[in-house]
């Protein structure tokens, strides 16, 4: 018996929304290791400055 073709579209629609948040997470995790190497590169002047 066929699924009936609005399941069929939700179920598209929560896999393109499962692709997209993979996506935003991969892209901030990626975001992240730059700023990361970033602040190595610098000589973590950002850990170093003093603030007060």
């Amino acid at each position: 018996m066929p699924d009936n073709p609005s399941s069929q579209s939700f179920g598209l629609l929560a896999q393109r929304s499962e692709q997209d948040r993979v996506r935003l997470f991969l892209s901030v995790l990626i975001l992240l290791g730059l700023l990361a190497m970033l602040r190595r590169l610098a000589g973590d002047v950002v850990m170093t400055s003093q603030v007060y």
